[in-house]
């Protein structure tokens, strides 16, 4: 069963939930916007929903100032995140690679047929891209990915 990221549990009780919820939708916003303004290129925010140490979800949030497709540039950008700054709730937010291999990298991130759509158990994007004030496409993408799977090929190639 699929969860949005907009249920993810909240931390911090001492605003009412909602001022919270505005408050954060409102650095989201504006963090992304600024990035993408910056960059010009494209950003996203990598969060796990759910993990059981086999399987786990992960929420992608992504801003690219060109319309291409979300989940497409939203997998790519997990897969990266995974690999070079890791994601608290996995791994216990270290990255996956643990000795550097540029080849091995490259060619797992590889923009046609990318390997790591093995480990992919499922995807689902959150309506369609929207467009902002900084004129930089948002969306939001939800990932299950076989994380027990990847990292057991991980170390049989010698990259962890």
């Amino acid at each position: 069963m699929w969860t949005t990221c907009k249920n993810r549990p909240h931390r911090d009780t001492t605003m009412p939930h909602t001022v919270q919820a505005a408050v954060r939708c409102l650095f989201a916003t504006l963090f992304l916007a600024f990035s993408a303004t910056l960059c010009a290129q494209e950003t996203s925010h990598v969060a796990v929903l759910e993990s059981n140490g086999k399987i786990a979800t992960f929420c992608v949030d992504i801003s690219t100032t060109k319309k291409a497709d979300p989940a497409q540039t939203a997998l790519h950008a997990l897969f990266q995140t995974l690999l070079e700054q890791g994601v608290e709730g996995v791994d216990d937010g270290t990255p996956l690679m643990k000795k550097n291999s540029p080849k091995w990298k490259s060619n797992f991130l590889k923009a046609d047929k990318p390997p790591y759509m093995s480990y992919v158990k499922g995807i689902y994007t959150e309506g369609e891209p929207l467009r902002n004030q900084a004129e930089a496409y948002e969306s939001t993408v939800l990932v299950k990915v076989n994380i027990e799977f990847l990292l057991r090929q991980m170390t049989t190639y010698g990259v962890r």
